[in-house]
């Protein structure tokens, strides 16, 4: 298994699946124009135990699946070629509110200059993924950002109905929680 073959460095220890979430019931898309990146992340995410993966090369494609399914997690490469990115990807789907507000996006990326990286974080998706990685770093990036997401879901919910006075009192009180 994946999760178990690599060791992870002790200030990263492997997070557990929030109680209650099996990645075998989450729906997951891969868009990445190259097929071997393609295929090596379905296969990592397969060993993780999730069934659902559906896959595409290209940004369009991606919104068009997208429009059509309610995707749980979406895997993006920051480059996707012919001059789109998965952050345009990304800011795209969420201008036309096609990501419900439990998706966790990921971009995937070999892009380590630090404009590029700050740039993707500042589009605030849900992790980004450095290659190369491991199965072991890829599990551990993707349990923590549906931890995240879980926690924060109530806020984000609120926000995306536009109640804002709940949003804030929710806010309020995960402060007040984690204190």
């Amino acid at each position: 298994s994946f999760v178990k073959s690599a060791p992870v460095p002790e200030s990263e220890p492997i997070p557990a699946i929030p109680a209650g979430v099996e990645l075998s019931r989450l729906s997951f898309l891969v868009i990445d124009s190259v097929t071997d990146m393609r295929v090596a992340t379905c296969a990592m995410l397969n060993e993780f135990g999730a069934g659902n993966v559906d896959y595409t090369s290209r940004s369009g494609d991606a919104l068009g699946m997208l429009r059509r399914k309610e995707y749980d997690v979406v895997l993006s490469e920051y480059d996707l070629g012919h001059g789109f990115d998965g952050l345009y990807l990304f800011e795209e789907a969420r201008r036309h509110s096609i990501l419900k507000a439990s998706c966790v996006f990921m971009i995937v990326t070999a892009e380590r200059r630090a404009t590029r990286v700050i740039g993707a974080a500042e589009l605030a998706p849900d992790a980004i993924v450095l290659k190369p990685y491991t199965g072991d770093m890829l599990y551990g990036k993707l349990v923590r950002a549906i931890r995240r997401k879980a926690r924060f879901r109530p806020i984000d919910e609120a926000i995306l109905a536009h109640d804002f006075l709940r949003a804030i009192h929710l806010c309020e009180a995960e402060m007040e929680a984690g204190s």
